[in-house]
């Protein structure tokens, strides 16, 4: 008869004890553990088991160090069905993550970042998506043709001028898709201005510009419960501001919509050449409305970012040159700004611009001091980013393309 290995035995009851017991630890000891780890370290984490995997996602348990935007980078492969991944570039870690794109939105074309949601666009008759890259989450836009009737026999289908670029620009008002208060706003071929809730089949237009008309949006913001349209009016305005005022009601909740136009900053410098980028944020530290204007010679070389801050009760814009203990973060297709930590400085703005020139690679990316003016390059950002920083839609050419700040958060 075999002699029992009971020394064996035990030891593999330990082992399974010892193992169940990490599987379920305490969220006392959990919360001391993710408030030691980055976002990107949390993600890794809930690869372990699927108990891990629950704890390290709860909102409730925050982690302590400031995550710093991830700058999307686009693929190297042109054929987008090819892409089984999205990729950012981490100041928080100077490193590349790669995150798994789910098999539905491979082939689809991102067209910027709001509120921690990629938005996606995809198909023939641009089929648009909200995407949480890190959770999976996901909530379909109403289609195109709420917009555009004709949407589909339009002759720049069969042209030149791919279906993205009849949608500027999608914005949430709340990170919580979720919530009832949850309003989605877009802006189309840059004069129409739509709203709809999560889950809405239709778009519903709130204003709209006659193509006779020499108005265009410019940049939507929600602020403090308003959305904000700013506008750009032909020929340019002075320092001042027009306001008007309009509730949209949707069921039980009110939305105020005020319509910003922009102003002309004049011409500081002599060789300005390019026409100025405008686009307004939210002051995370004192919940202001501001707009950036972002100046660059014709090489797309930045010469400097003048900052103002809106007064909505007299409606004039003032020149900021000091943003205090706050990081602006600025691109083409996601903005957005938080309070320096003990490892970062305050009072900058880091902007990432479209790579026109690769061989002046040092004007993509850069800190922008306001009250100095002068522009010093990113740490740790090299030459391999910049050359991948630029997204491109179907059927564009390197002229046409953005750059995107995508805010990563569980919250």
């Amino acid at each position: 008869m075999a002699a029992i290995n009971t020394s064996g035995q035990k030891k593999n009851k330990i082992h399974e004890k010892f193992r169940s017991s990490w599987q379920t630890a305490p969220d006392d000891i959990m919360q001391h553990i993710l408030q030691r780890l980055s976002l990107w370290d949390r993600i890794k984490l809930r690869m372990v088991c699927k108990s891990w995997r629950s704890v390290s996602m709860r909102k409730d348990l925050r982690s302590s160090p400031t995550e710093m935007p991830w700058l999307l980078l686009q693929s190297s492969d042109p054929n987008p069905s090819n892409n089984k991944y999205i990729s950012f570039y981490s100041l928080t870690d100077s490193k590349v993550h790669k995150l798994t794109l789910p098999r539905a939105f491979r082939g689809g074309w991102i067209h910027g970042s709001t509120q921690g949601w990629l938005v996606l666009v995809k198909g023939k008759y641009s089929k648009m998506i909200l995407l949480d890259p890190i959770s999976g989450a996901q909530q379909k836009l109403p289609s195109l043709t709420t917009v555009f009737p004709h949407f589909a026999s339009f002759k720049e289908l069969k042209g030149s001028i791919p279906s993205q670029n009849f949608c500027d620009q999608v914005v949430l008002s709340t990170s919580d898709i979720y919530s009832e208060d949850c309003i989605i706003a877009a802006t189309f071929r840059l004069r129409i201005l739509a709203l709809c809730k999560p889950g809405d089949k239709r778009w519903r237009k709130v204003l709209q510009f006659e193509k006779s008309d020499r108005s265009r949006f410019h940049d939507i913001l929600f602020s403090c419960g308003r959305l904000y349209a700013l506008v750009f009016r032909i020929p340019g305005g002075n320092n001042e501001v027009d306001i008007a005022a309009r509730t949209e009601i949707f069921g039980e909740h009110k939305l105020e919509v005020k319509v910003v136009y922009d102003i002309s900053p004049g011409r500081p410098h002599l060789n300005i050449r390019r026409c100025i980028r405008s686009d307004m944020l939210e002051s995370i530290s004192k919940n202001e409305v501001l707009l950036l204007h972002h100046i660059q010679d014709i090489s797309g070389e930045v010469l400097m970012i003048l900052v103002y801050k809106l007064d909505v009760e007299t409606g004039k814009f003032h020149e900021v040159k000091h943003l205090g203990n706050q990081i602006i973060f600025l691109s083409e297709w996601g903005s957005s700004s938080l309070i320096a930590s003990a490892a970062s400085k305050g009072n900058c703005i880091y902007f990432a611009t479209f790579n026109r020139n690769p061989s002046k690679s040092n004007f993509a990316t850069g800190i922008f001091y306001p009250e100095s003016r002068r522009i010093e390059p990113i740490p740790c950002v090299d030459r391999s980013v910049l050359l991948h920083l630029q997204l491109r839609t179907p059927g564009a050419d390197h002229t046409n393309g953005g750059t995107c700040w995508f805010t990563p958060s569980l919250y």
